[in-house]
């Protein structure tokens, strides 16, 4: 019976958690490179080093603006740039398929 229950628990956790990723997401703006601020646009350019950019999603985080994009690069390595709305960098990962 504790099983049961602690297995409803998880189960229900997990589904917790799937709905605040999912709404976090629904707070993301799609925008185009002419759309973003100057500064951003210059930051986001010399992180992607050439790399083409297609889509920049426009998103809150801790109150404040944040502006997301994913490269991939000529090595073909994919990487998600994050930058604030003055065009200071806050992150560059690569990402792992």
């Amino acid at each position: 019976m504790k099983v049961r229950w602690a297995l409803i628990g998880v189960l229900a956790l997990g589904l917790g958690c799937k709905e605040m990723h999912e709404g976090k997401e629904k707070d993301e703006t799609a925008m185009t490179m002419s759309d973003v601020p100057p500064a951003v646009r210059d930051t986001l350019t010399k992180e992607a080093g050439g790399a083409p950019i297609g889509k920049v999603d426009k998103e809150m985080q801790d109150g404040k603006t944040v502006y997301e994009t994913d490269v991939k690069a000529a090595d073909g390595k994919t990487w998600e740039i994050k930058v604030d709305d003055t065009g200071k960098l806050i992150s560059k990962k690569e990402e792992k398929d």
